[in-house]
């Protein structure tokens, strides 16, 4: 008895071989990747005012402690905590795994 093949699984499978070899290419170096291949970017939100105030303040000291950061700044402790966690969670610092009251600036390149 002979099967019928429908046109659309025959279309499908054939879609399905070609974007393999396409795949296989682009791993070869011999075409770009495809675009739903490609990574996605991610949008990344720009740092507040007091972020960055208290990225400056740290970056100009090499390192500064939570109460340093607040008495210079006038701002709240909350606030300062809050873009210290922020800004390591970014990775623009890092703190002493001893005392985590302690923030460092990390050269970024």
């Amino acid at each position: 008895m002979n099967e019928m093949v429908s046109p659309r699984s025959l279309e499908e499978a054939l879609g399905q071989r070609m974007v393999r070899f396409e795949r296989l290419q682009a791993q070869l170096g011999y075409r770009e990747p495809l675009p739903h291949d490609k990574a996605r970017r991610i949008a990344v939100r720009p740092l507040s005012k007091h972020t960055m105030a208290v990225l400056n303040f740290i970056r100009r000291n090499g390192g500064a402690f939570a109460s340093d950061i607040e008495g210079a700044l006038d701002l709240r402790m909350t606030v300062v905590t809050n873009n210290i966690h922020i800004l390591q969670s970014r990775d623009f610092i890092y703190t002493d795994h001893m005392d985590v009251r302690r923030a460092f600036y990390k050269a970024r390149h």
